[in-house]
């Protein structure tokens, strides 16, 4: 794998300032690039030479700091690299899928909040387990759950956490405040914690259709001393028949 200073480097990829075997070659690719531009295909000359800065290389950076910099974040976490610069460039990745284990000691309360400040608005598809980080707080855990909620374009997530009481209340408190939640058909949630509160919060979600499009919902506590009640359970799974919502999850015997 990359070495972690090499791995912190990827923020600051400009393809402006790359070299290339040949300087003709270079010349050719950015102007290839802009050539690439809607409404300037074949309009450019390949062998002009090419403006040293162009909103069109910005945009390139961005991207491939972005898709570069997710498969490297558990290096960074462990490395104690990462930051908000390595947040920003996740974030302007237009990542559609990110999955991801943080099983890691090194994964606490500020790694927590810059990766849910990473999340793309594009994603689609959100896995990360955390499950059993002894530095991890519920502000840390919560703030993933905030960032989820509000992502437009998400459609399933998966989230193997602590602190999951909290976090799961806060991300339907963040949905009834117009967060995103509204193309989620798949949540998983396996957490500690998952007492009546969280259960009661997405109960509230579903009945207030700010999960629309909800066909499957997994609620399980791994903690088998704190499940959810009975009473709350059976409602739960009640609405979610109604609703031709598939549903599994514990409660408390």
């Amino acid at each position: 794998g990359f070495r972690p200073e090499l791995a912190r480097k990827v923020t600051s990829i400009c393809i402006e300032k790359a070299d290339a075997t040949e300087a003709s070659d270079k010349k050719h690719i950015l102007n290839c690039f802009l050539d690439s531009e809607d409404g300037q295909r074949g309009t450019v000359d390949l062998e002009q030479t090419p403006p040293e800065k162009s909103n069109i290389y910005d945009d390139i950076n961005q991207r491939l700091r972005g898709k570069m910099i997710i498969p490297l974040w558990l290096t960074l976490i462990n490395a104690n690299l990462l930051d908000e610069e390595c947040s920003v460039a996740a974030r302007a990745s237009q990542a559609v899928e990110w999955e991801i284990n943080l099983r890691t000691k090194s994964f606490g309360e500020k790694q927590a909040k810059l990766t849910a400040q990473a999340f793309p608005a594009t994603l689609q598809h959100l896995s990360i387990d955390w499950m059993f980080n002894s530095s991890m707080t519920k502000e840390g855990s919560t703030s993933m759950y905030e960032a989820a909620a509000r992502l437009p374009e998400l459609t399933s997530i998966r989230f193997v956490s602590d602190h999951g009481f909290v976090a799961v209340v806060q991300f339907c408190k963040v949905l009834k405040e117009g967060g995103g939640g509204r193309k989620l058909n798949d949540i998983d949630f396996n957490s500690s914690e998952v007492k009546d509160e969280a259960g009661n919060a997405l109960i509230d979600a579903i009945e207030n259709g700010h999960l629309p499009a909800l066909t499957y919902l997994s609620i399980f506590d791994y903690d088998e001393s704190r499940f959810m009640s009975r009473d709350v359970h059976t409602k739960l799974q009640s609405l979610c028949q109604r609703r031709d919502i598939g549903f599994t999850g514990q409660y408390d015997r």
